[in-house]
């Protein structure tokens, strides 16, 4: 039975992409200058990073750029369906630079767990081919191959310390003109 409910719940966070929803009007987010931005409201001010850096081309992206793109990333995957989410959604690539965003906006303990986890495991996080899904059962098989679980509760008990929301909204305030123009 909890299989059944596992399967049931994956298919439906599988299908609907499990992404935070933003505001209505994503492309004047996606355009709001550096001192919009950075007047805005938490909530709306992670929204219009999300909306500028959620599909960024890791290529065009300084290097405190690619820290907000790839915890924007981690963070919402994590907060949808875990790490093995994040994992099989790595298209572009984040996982092998989540270990340096994290170190990078202050997130110690959230980074020792990260690569100690990926240690330990042997992934090679350049190399995420072997994490690429085709359906619900390929998911399920990959939620199996390593202690995910384990990883994704050690992680809500340390971002109680270390809330990566608000740590990162802090980091793109003190860099700004790096990360907004």
């Amino acid at each position: 039975m909890k299989k059944l409910v596992l399967l049931i719940v994956l298919s439906i966070l599988l299908m609907s992409g499990c992404r935070f929803s933003l505001n209505d009007d994503k492309s004047t987010q996606a355009t709001s200058n550096a001192n919009e931005i950075l007047a805005m409201a938490d909530n709306d001010m992670y929204d219009a990073l999300m909306a500028r850096f959620m599909d960024a081309d890791l290529n065009t992206l300084n290097q405190k750029q690619l820290t907000v793109a790839t915890l924007i990333n981690f963070e919402s995957e994590m907060m949808c369906g875990g790490l093995c989410q994040f994992f099989t959604n790595d298209y572009p690539g984040y996982a092998q630079y989540v270990s340096n965003a994290l170190k990078e906006i202050g997130a110690t303990e959230m980074e020792a767990h990260y690569t100690t986890f990926i240690t330990q495991n042997g992934i090679d996080v350049t190399q995420m081919d072997s994490f690429r899904i085709m359906g619900i059962y390929d998911y399920l098989e990959q939620y199996e191959r390593f202690p995910y679980e384990a990883f994704d509760n050690t992680f809500s008990e340390i971002y109680h310390n270390e809330n990566l929301s608000d740590m990162l909204l802090a980091y793109v305030r003190l860099y700004a003109n790096e990360i907004l123009n």
